[in-house]
């Protein structure tokens, strides 16, 4: 298990207890482990940003909280990736459109010219 925050492997090595509680901290950042952003329910998008149906409302993913249903995830939800991959599909798009802009651009100076060129002779 590392932590969500500052991927810092839990476990013996710095005494944090394997299970992980309502004040369970990381030892390394003093980050709180029992967060919505390191449970394995955690599902931006969905209702309450949970896969348990009917959870209760949690405002601060990133504070401890009380939750019942939480399970501490091996591969903690990192924001960053997704943002990084948004980023990556949004450039992909917007390169593709001026890319086919610049194509049409040409095609109609082609097209311009050799009309002109028709009633130069």
């Amino acid at each position: 298990m590392d932590c969500y925050h500052c991927h810092t492997p839990l476990g013996d090595d710095l005494k944090v207890e394997t299970k992980i509680t309502f004040r369970s901290i990381c030892e390394s950042c003093n980050f709180d482990l029992h967060v919505c952003l390191s449970c394995k329910f955690y599902s931006p998008g969905k209702p309450n940003d949970c896969f348990i149906p009917n959870i209760d409302k949690v405002t601060d993913k990133e504070k401890n909280n009380f939750c019942d249903e939480f399970v501490y995830n091996d591969q903690p939800f990192t924001d960053t990736e997704s943002k990084d991959q948004k980023r990556q599909i949004a450039k992909k798009l917007f390169k593709d459109e001026d890319d086919n802009q610049n194509q049409k651009d040409q095609n109609d100076q082609t097209a311009t010219k050799s009309f002109e060129d028709l009633f130069k002779n």
